[in-house]
């Protein structure tokens, strides 16, 4: 009898290399999801940075500004001809 060698895997060598997917697979998840959490808490605190910037810039602006719209009112008439 002559016998003929197959091609492919074997069974043993399929469950093995399924397991090393999944656990890789795994370990690349949980450090996404990890990465997502701590994206999250800094695109939040970058948000507060950001409004806290913005309203002491609007505050600085108004206050100088209406100083000088007032010393402006003040020293200059406006005439209609």
């Amino acid at each position: 009898m002559t016998s003929e060698k197959q091609a492919g895997f074997s069974l043993l060598e399929v469950i093995v290399s399924t397991a090393i997917l999944f656990s890789v697979a795994g370990a690349f998840l949980s450090m996404t999801a990890a990465n997502g959490v701590l994206l999250t808490r800094e695109h939040s605190l970058m948000q507060n940075v950001y409004e806290l910037m913005l309203s002491r810039l609007v505050d600085t602006f108004f206050s100088r500004t209406s100083w000088t719209m007032l010393l402006y009112a003040e020293n200059h008439s406006i005439s209609v001809a």
